[in-house]
């Protein structure tokens, strides 16, 4: 997400507070009266005008439009490529799950000789990239691939702090240089 500096030059706001975090049935990309004007010599152009759109995780977009009618303006929008271009004057919000918020996870299963399942190890780590600022977003977990149900919680447990929390298939984070910055967390199903 842009810094404070930015989003003031652009008047594009990113998140205001902060990530705005998808949850379950909100949108996981935002825009609300996106509006993006080029400015030459001899006048402005409005390439784009009042745009709202919402794209859910996991949801198929596909812009459709003839030559020159804002397909890769938008684009630019929702990628901050317009920071590039300094004849450019983006306004509206913009809200994205965190980019800087990164998780894996790492699974081991031990099955004895008959392949019953003896023990079941995973360990999650949520981290935050950006060593300046808290971030918040939503980590959608594949939950499949961690041997759950969609439907199944976990009692997962910071190895690091020793906090316990009950987790789902979207989970929420805030992780900062004030804060904790990184979460090693083992899981178990409950």
């Amino acid at each position: 997400m842009a810094n404070a500096a930015v989003a003031q030059a652009s008047e594009l706001v990113t998140s205001p507070g902060g990530p705005r975090p998808a949850v379950d049935g909100e949108p996981a990309i935002t825009c609300r009266n996106v509006s993006v004007r080029f400015f030459t010599d001899r006048r402005s152009v409005t390439a784009l005008s009042g745009i709202d759109l919402d794209v859910h995780r996991g949801e198929l977009l596909t812009l459709l439009g003839p030559s020159g009618c804002g397909k890769s303006t938008l684009l630019r929008v929702l990628n901050r490529m317009y920071d590039l271009y300094p004849g450019q004057r983006a306004t509206g919000e913009v809200w994205m799950d965190d980019e800087n918020i990164i998780a894996f996870s790492k699974r081991r299963v031990d099955k004895g000789p008959d392949g019953e399942v003896r023990s079941e190890d995973t360990v999650i780590v949520v981290a935050n990239l950006d060593p300046h600022s808290t971030r918040e977003s939503t980590v959608h977990l594949d939950m499949p691939a961690l041997g759950l149900g969609y439907e199944d919680g976990i009692a997962a447990q910071d190895l690091l702090t020793g906090a316990s929390w009950h987790w789902g298939e979207h989970v929420y984070v805030r992780l900062g240089p004030e804060t904790e910055p990184v979460h090693i967390v083992a899981i178990r199903r409950f």
